[in-house]
């Protein structure tokens, strides 16, 4: 992924999250395991913690599908570019079917709007 602050490689996890009295069952998330952000040199972060538009993952898995069939439909049938942009297509599209299917935080949480205050320590109150 590429922000305005630098880059991230993540993968697709899943956990059990609590907030307040709510309780989400093998929540999907992506957890960053390097990213490149000058940011993180020149500060100390525990977490940075965001939540997109529920729709967003979606739609850019359908657009790296479309992209790839269009790729697909400008090669030559039978051609090893062919073959391997086929394969790519295959998997954009298998993506895209995955987060058409993924519950959003907000949904399985109940949410229509909401806002969050961490505490210094576990299960403390939060502060500003």
């Amino acid at each position: 992924q590429f922000y305005g602050s630098g880059s991230t490689k993540s993968l697709e996890c899943w956990d059990d999250v609590e907030a307040g009295s709510r309780k989400s069952s093998k929540q999907v998330f992506w957890k960053v395991f390097d990213a490149d952000m000058s940011l993180l040199q020149e500060s100390s972060f525990q977490a940075i913690v965001g939540l997109g538009p529920p729709q967003s993952s979606i739609t850019l898995a359908q657009n790296d599908a479309q992209l790839a069939k269009k790729k697909l439909a400008s090669l030559k049938a039978g051609s090893p570019a062919y073959k391997e942009m086929e394969k790519m297509a295959a998997l954009y599209q298998t993506i895209a079917e995955h987060a058409e299917k993924a519950t959003s935080f907000a949904k399985n949480m109940q949410l229509e709007a909401f806002s969050i205050c961490l505490g210094k320590k576990a299960g403390s109150d939060g502060y500003f």
